[in-house]
C-alpha cells in the first residue's frame, strides 16, 4: 500500500465536518470504561475512513451531512469495518495492524474476540437509531462478511482473481461493507429504491477493486495473474463510473472521482 495518507478526492461540503461527527459519535457510542476503552483507542488510531465517507457523501445527493440519520448510519458501518479488522488479525494471528500490536497480539485472542463483539453490538444499536431500513442492512452485511469469513477458513482461497470462488469471497468479507455505505447513504436521503440499488452496485464494484489491489500489495494474488488482476481492477472502476449514469451533483462528482483516486493511490503504477 502507498504510503501517506489518503486523501478524499472533491470532497463535497460538509463531508470533513460529518467525519469528524462519526468519530465523536463512535467515541461516545463505546464509551471509555472497559471494553469500550480499549475500542476509543482503535478508533483513535485513525484510518481512511473510506466506508462513512461513501455513506455521508452519497448522503449528499440530497439534504445534510453532518449530523442526524446519515452520520448515525456513518458511524454505524465504521464500527463494524473496525470490528471486522479485530476479528480478521485474530482469525489469521496477525501481530500487525497499521504498524502496531494487533489487538489479539496486545491483548490476548479472548479480549480481541469480545472487543469486536462488543463493537459489532454498539454497531448495531446505532444502525437501529438510525432507522429499520438501516438496522436490516448493517445485520444482513455482517452475517454476510461472517460467511465470507468461514468460506475462506474451510479451505484454500483460490489465488485466480477471475474465479468464481475467489469473487464470491472477497464480495462477502470487503465489498459487502462498500455497497452497504453506499446504499445506506441513498437511503438516509430518502433516495429512491432505483438509486438505492445503483449506489449498492457502485460500492460493491468499488469494494471488489479495493481488495484486488489490497491483495496485489500483500502479494496474495500469484505474480502470474497480477496483469489479469489488474484489468479487473479497471473494469471495476468503468462499472463504478456507469452506475453512477443519469445522476448529477457534486457528490456524483466526487464518488466518480474515488475510485480512481483510491487505486492511484493504493497501487501506483
Amino acid at each position: 500500500m502507498a504510503a501517506g495518507a489518503f486523501s478524499w478526492p472533491q470532497p463535497v461540503e460538509g463531508l470533513e465536518t460529518g467525519l469528524l461527527a462519526v468519530d465523536h459519535l463512535m467515541l461516545k457510542t463505546v464509551g471509555n470504561v472497559g471494553l469500550g476503552s480499549a475500542a476509543a483507542d482503535l478508533i483513535n488510531t485513525g484510518g481512511k475512513r473510506l466506508r462513512p465517507a461513501l455513506t455521508l457523501t452519497a448522503a449528499a445527493l440530497v439534504g445534510q451531512i453532518n449530523k442526524g440519520k446519515p452520520v448515525q448510519t456513518a458511524a454505524a458501518i465504521e464500527l463494524v469495518h473496525l470490528a471486522s479488522l479485530v476479528h480478521d488479525d485474530l482469525l489469521d494471528d496477525a501481530p500487525l495492524r497499521r504498524d502496531k500490536l494487533s489487538m489479539a497480539a496486545a491483548k490476548g485472542p479472548g479480549f480481541a474476540l469480545l472487543l469486536g463483539d462488543y463493537l459489532l453490538a454498539k454497531a448495531l444499536s446505532l444502525a437501529a437509531a438510525a432507522g429499520a431500513e438501516i438496522s436490516v442492512m448493517i445485520s444482513d452485511t455482517i452475517a454476510g462478511m461472517a460467511e465470507g469469513e468461514a468460506l475462506e477458513l474451510r479451505g484454500n482461497v483460490p489465488s485466480d482473481p477471475l474465479s468464481a470462488g475467489y469473487f464470491k469471497i472477497i464480495q462477502l468479507k470487503t465489498a459487502a461493507l462498500f455497497a452497504a455505505a453506499a446504499a445506506a447513504g441513498a437511503i438516509c436521503s430518502n433516495l429512491p429504491p432505483k438509486t438505492v440499488e445503483a449506489l449498492r452496485l457502485y460500492g460493491q464494484d468499488f469494494g471488489i477493486g479495493f481488495q484486488l489491489a489490497d491483495d496485489i500489495a500483500d502479494q496474495k494474488i500469484d505474480k502470474t495473474k497480477k496483469v489479469a488482476a489488474l484489468k479487473e481492477i479497471n473494469r471495476r472502476i468503468k462499472n463504478t463510473e456507469c452506475r453512477l449514469a443519469g445522476m448529477d451533483g457534486e457528490a456524483v462528482d466526487s464518488l466518480s472521482a474515488l475510485p480512481q483516486a483510491y487505486f492511484d493511490w493504493a497501487y501506483p503504477l
